[in-house]
């Protein structure tokens, strides 16, 4: 029952602020009812994206570090590795997004304001996923 109580205050909450609430949230239609381009879909998409994309990169600087070579071999198989500087770049842009929607909110600006960085955020992460796409369905290339 506490779960329910909960959504049903971030439904109010929502609803007030003009933030962006996900159909999970939603009290009893969350249980019934996903959307695979919903805001949070997008998220978790950029999210997961992001987990791969720093791995990418963590083997690039290990590779750099130990002097081992082979980077441009490594992204030449993992043609996604490529987006490694890109992904930092749009992380930074999307917190700095959502630090200006939270300023927004805790000043009660106007929820159309509000909704516009919303929908900046959801663009933003849907253009990079599906730059992470594009590139993902590249073949390999090899010698």
């Amino acid at each position: 029952m506490g779960r329910e109580l909960l959504k049903v205050e971030q439904t109010v909450t929502s609803s007030v602020t003009g933030e962006e609430l996900p159909t999970y949230k939603v009290p009893i239609v969350g249980r019934f009812y996903g959307d695979a381009r919903s805001g949070a879909a997008e998220s978790e998409r950029f999210y997961a994206n992001l987990k791969r994309l720093n791995e990418h990169e963590a083997e690039i600087k290990g590779r750099q570090k130990n002097r081992e070579g082979g980077v441009a071999d490594y992204r030449r198989e993992n043609p996604e590795a490529r987006l490694v500087n890109l992904a930092n770049q749009v992380e930074r842009e999307v917190q700095d997004l959502r630090r200006r929607r939270r300023e927004l909110v805790d000043k009660g600006a106007d929820p159309a304001r509000v909704k516009m960085v919303e929908e900046r955020i959801k663009m933003r992460m849907k253009s990079f996923n599906d730059r992470v796409r594009t590139l993902r369905e590249q073949e390999p290339v090899t010698p």
